[in-house]
């Protein structure tokens, strides 16, 4: 069940919250509340109940938006970036480029501050957007980057989804099946252990 609150109220609540001081802790848990919602709508898409779930993420749309502004106006990009992980498939799902690269392009000046895992993994999502918006100008300017990432990681299951990716559009038929038996051959060996926490969340998720 949602509630709304009448706008006089709304404005009243945020005028008691800044004269308190409470505005900033109100926002950052307001964050924090849709990064974890993000994440459980992520781990049940992909389930028996997904279409229930996928019907729920545009009722949440501002809500997401205002997640990614506070984060991005206050330079939390990495937080923001788990963020993008967590909407990465219901994005792809709904067919969703534009949105999802209108926001992890802003994280890309500031991906330095990243560890290499969700480094990869946010250029590996970027490629999946720009691939679905026909931007072969912003893959083509990354294309050195992430084969670089992809060929250091540590990570077989992030390198698997990079293959993955990389198999569905390559240019012929046998670099698609060369691309997709690489993938297949380092997900059999990652078999025997998980090398992602559930915060990767689609890329953890085999």
């Amino acid at each position: 069940q949602r509630y709304y609150l009448l706008e006089p109220v709304r404005q009243f609540a945020l005028a008691q919250l800044t004269a308190n001081a409470e505005i900033e802790l109100m926002r950052q848990r307001h964050f924090n509340t849709y990064l974890h919602f993000a994440r459980l709508a992520d781990a049940h898409l992909r389930r028996a109940d997904g279409a229930q779930w996928s019907a729920r993420l545009p009722l949440e749309h501002d809500n997401f938006t205002a997640a990614w502004q506070w984060a991005l106006d206050r330079g939390r990009f990495v937080e923001a970036a788990w963020l993008g992980l967590a909407q990465h498939h219901g994005w792809h799902m709904g067919a969703r480029w534009y949105e999802g690269t209108y926001w992890l392009e802003q994280l890309l000046p500031h991906r330095h501050l990243f560890d290499p895992n969700l480094r990869f993994a946010l250029l590996v999502t970027l490629y999946r957007c720009w691939r679905g918006l026909g931007n072969f100008h912003a893959i083509e300017a990354y294309r050195d980057e992430l084969i670089a990432l992809r060929e250091s990681s540590a990570s077989q299951l992030l390198r698997a989804a990079a293959w993955y990716f990389y198999a569905n559009v390559a240019a012929d038929a046998s670099q698609a099946i060369a691309a997709f038996e690489t993938c297949l051959a380092l997900l059999n060996e990652q078999r025997v252990a998980h090398d992602l926490d559930s915060n990767f969340c689609f890329y953890a998720d085999v």
